[in-house]
């Protein structure tokens, strides 16, 4: 049986230095699926371990740490991720950077670095983009963002089951703790897909360094999209909420720095 929605994780090549995402739209697919694929290139030294974090409850006034982004073995050392990164003899549990609030129940999910697809056949793809703002994390020096991109996909993988609540969730929670890049001054982008529907998600610190902007586009049915480290997104019309969504303020900001026309670009 084919799956209604499909996710591919490309092999790690160790000569390159880049990440590719794609998405399929329903019906540009042979079999009316929807596709989601991402090759995991970072620096060629990657912990590329899968794990899957099963379902859970949790009780009420219950928070959820959130951990610092770590690329090389090992990402992470702990039971918060399924049982692939339980500490070996002499390994340190990793320090989480900060605390949001839990919700009451959370889907089971597949992840690597990024989340890769939950119970609800919610999937993720990444792809790394230049930003013209930086935040750096919270816990380093001047660090102010609490967010990136790893963490902002587990939590959608585990509170959501669409691509449009998946990208709305994402861009409220960095808004509202803070986003940062890799390095602290890159943006970040997602193609997130389920069963019905793709799109494209953009995301960087804004100028305070303590919230986000962020933007997402619908992947028209019969098209498909490729971004590899460059944002794809150039024109935002927020009125049409249907095919776009977005942080409020994007377009405030962008006039301010010259960076938009206030024309929807």
């Amino acid at each position: 049986m084919t799956p209604r929605s499909l996710f591919a994780l490309l092999a790690l090549l160790s000569s390159t230095d880049a990440c590719t995402m794609y998405g399929v739209s329903r019906t540009a697919s042979a079999d009316g699926s929807t596709m989601v694929s991402h090759s995991d290139d970072g620096a060629g030294d990657s912990d590329s371990r899968l794990s899957y974090v099963p379902p859970a409850r949790h009780k009420p006034g219950s928070m959820r740490d959130i951990y610092p982004t770590i690329d090389e073995y090992p990402k992470f050392i702990g039971d918060a991720f399924g049982k692939t990164f339980l500490p070996l003899p002499g390994q340190a549990l990793t320090k989480p950077i900060g605390q949001i609030p839990q919700v009451e129940a959370t889907h089971g999910y597949y992840l690597n670095g990024y989340a890769i697809q939950n119970d609800c056949e919610l999937s993720f793809g990444e792809s790394t983009a230049s930003a013209v703002f930086r935040a750096d994390a919270v816990g380093t020096p001047n660090g102010t963002a609490l967010l990136a991109i790893e963490e902002l996909s587990h939590l959608a993988a585990e509170r959501v089951c669409t691509a449009r609540e998946a990208v709305q969730l994402m861009g409220d929670l960095a808004v509202q703790y803070g986003f940062f890049g890799p390095d602290g001054g890159a943006g970040e982008m997602l193609v997130v897909g389920d069963p019905d529907e793709v799109f494209v998600f953009h995301i960087l610190s804004d100028p305070t360094a303590r919230s986000a902007i962020w933007a997402a586009q619908r992947v028209p049915e019969g098209e498909v999209m490729v971004a590899a480290n460059h944002f794809v997104i150039r024109e935002v019309d927020l009125d049409d909420a249907d095919r776009f969504l977005g942080s409020p303020h994007m377009h405030r900001v962008a006039l301010q720095h010259g960076l938009g026309t206030g024309e929807g670009s």
